[in-house]
């Protein structure tokens, strides 16, 4: 995977899993509209962008307290009538609005649906290295009063 399709992949995952977290938080739909705006307009080779699109006015709606006839209602003026079905149906319900999404199992990654997207690996590997390196070249106390001293006086 190259590093401008992690980083894409990335910020997919990151936007599913914010949207995930305010969706069962307080259904704060402001916050969901926001971040999937900004998913939206900062990638334009989404491959089905009429549905994020549609997806983020549905966010916008329900943040204004809409309901959900007033939402299709409002929607079918935009897009594609199959399309505000599939958003309706996909989102209405918080707790069954990312079923079809695998999320990190994290701590137990033997047993995770996520480890390809996985940067853990790689964090564990710096981190390591970089301890050692601390631990290696930990300059004493007394050198770094010296140090600082000549810097403050």
């Amino acid at each position: 995977m190259t590093i401008n399709n992690r980083s894409k992949t990335q910020n997919y995952e990151n936007l599913i899993k914010k949207i995930h977290y305010f969706r069962t938080n307080e259904e704060e739909y402001e916050k969901c509209f926001i971040y999937l705006d900004k998913y939206v307009s900062e990638n334009s080779d989404i491959k089905n962008i009429q549905y994020y699109k549609c997806a983020t006015q549905f966010f916008k709606l329900k943040a204004k307290n809409k309901t959900i006839n007033e939402i299709t209602e409002i929607l079918t003026i935009n897009f594609n009538q199959d399309i505000v079905i599939e958003v309706i149906e996909d989102l209405k319900n918080p707790q069954e609005s990312f079923q079809y999404y695998d999320f990190p199992n994290c701590g137990d990654c033997k047993h995770c649906n996520f480890t390809q997207f996985c940067q853990y690996e790689d964090w564990k590997k710096i981190t390591t290295k970089l301890i050692k390196q601390v631990n290696e070249n930990m300059p004493s106390q007394e050198e770094l009063l010296k140090s600082l001293s000549r810097v403050f006086v």
